[in-house]
């Protein structure tokens, strides 16, 4: 049913959006993006981000290595993302992640065993 998406919209949400889209969203915001990032791993061999609260008090935290995904309307795949805390990010390709992905799996495991 055509009332279901908006005008905008030609086609429907791949399966993995969240994303309530209305017919006002802007352009910049026609985005397909999952409920919540893939992951957020806390990189504790690296130095701590040093932040002050509100009251001016002082705290450390380790930075977060974050992985995200997101379509635009307009583009035909998915990006995929992936940063620390205060550095540049990465935008990756499906195969790209892929082919990260599984030299992490294999480091780890390499990793794993001699420890």
């Amino acid at each position: 049913m055509r009332d279901c998406i908006p005008f905008w919209q030609i086609h429907p949400c791949p399966p993995w959006c969240a994303i309530k889209h209305t017919d006002t969203d802007h352009v910049e915001d026609r985005i397909h993006r999952p409920d919540q990032e893939f992951a957020a791993v806390p990189l504790t061999v690296n130095d701590p981000i040093h932040r002050r609260r509100p009251d001016g008090s002082a705290y450390s935290e380790p930075p977060l290595l974050r992985v995200d995904m997101e379509q635009h309307t307009r583009e035909t795949s998915p990006r995929i993302s992936l940063r620390e805390t205060n550095s540049v990010g990465f935008t990756l390709t499906g195969s790209e992640a892929l082919q990260i992905g599984r030299a992490l799996v294999r480091a780890g495991q390499l990793a794993n065993e001699t420890a």
